[in-house]
């Protein structure tokens, strides 16, 4: 509202400060005065410097302040999304960090396992070795006793034959 007001207070100001000194003039100033007091409503003139009319004068004040309420909203929401905005820059942000921090995470416990798969590997592998050491030895000791069990065998065997000849 305050633009409709001042334009119009500026091209009537003129006029104003006219019948302020016609004033001081006695009885004819009187009478001038108050022609000039009718004619203080500032006079607006529209692009081809005709008058503007009252009811255009309002149309264009309700349209200014129609223009200055939408503007006052439009900076309102300005406002409230700026405010959307910083939050959610600071969502992602979080959201960013966040991710950073489980990326470390994971990657930490990535290598503790790999560490943990390369120690069971070695254990595999040595008691592999351990096995197939033992196996060795239980075939050795295996081959040795069918040895020991075959001449027993063959001693009791020859001693049975002894006897049984003796007996015969």
């Amino acid at each position: 509202g305050s633009s409709g007001s001042s334009s119009s207070g500026d091209d009537g100001g003129g006029g104003g400060a006219s019948s302020g000194k016609k004033k001081s003039a006695g009885k004819k100033g009187k009478k001038e005065s108050a022609k000039a007091n009718k004619a203080a409503a500032p006079v607006v003139t529209g692009p081809g410097g005709q008058p503007i009319s009252d009811l255009t004068r309002e149309f264009y004040t309700i349209q200014i302040k129609d223009l200055e309420e939408r503007l006052d909203r439009y900076q309102e929401k300005c406002a409230e999304l700026e405010v959307s905005n910083e939050d959610h820059e600071r969502n992602v942000q979080r959201i960013s960090d966040d991710q950073h921090d489980i990326v470390e995470f994971l990657n930490s416990q990535l290598a503790r396992k790999d560490e943990e798969i390369k120690g069971l590997s070695e254990q595999v592998l040595q008691l592999e070795q351990e096995k197939d050491s033992h196996q060795d030895e239980f075939e050795l000791e295996i081959a040795s006793l069918t040895t020991k069990s075959k001449e027993t065998i063959a001693g009791l065997t020859e001693q049975l034959e002894t006897v049984t000849a003796k007996l015969n």
